[in-house]
């Protein structure tokens, strides 16, 4: 049986990053997660890489403060 990687990564987001962040008081816009902690503003984007074979691909997280 053949892995579908993008139907994995929608459980990895769904399963398991977006309850542990909201856990920590991020709220969730598409792929993006925000908070506001000590009057700033911590943002989190998860993005994967455009894969044409569905046996690998890449999850890449940036963050940032404002």
């Amino acid at each position: 049986m053949e892995r579908n990687l993008q139907d994995e990564y929608k459980c990895l987001i769904k399963d398991a990053l977006t309850p542990a962040l909201k856990k920590l008081g991020f709220k969730k816009n598409g792929q993006n997660f925000n908070r506001i902690c000590d009057g700033m503003t911590q943002c989190l984007s998860i993005q994967t890489e455009s894969v044409q074979s569905r046996k690998k691909g890449s999850i890449y997280f940036q963050s940032w403060i404002l």
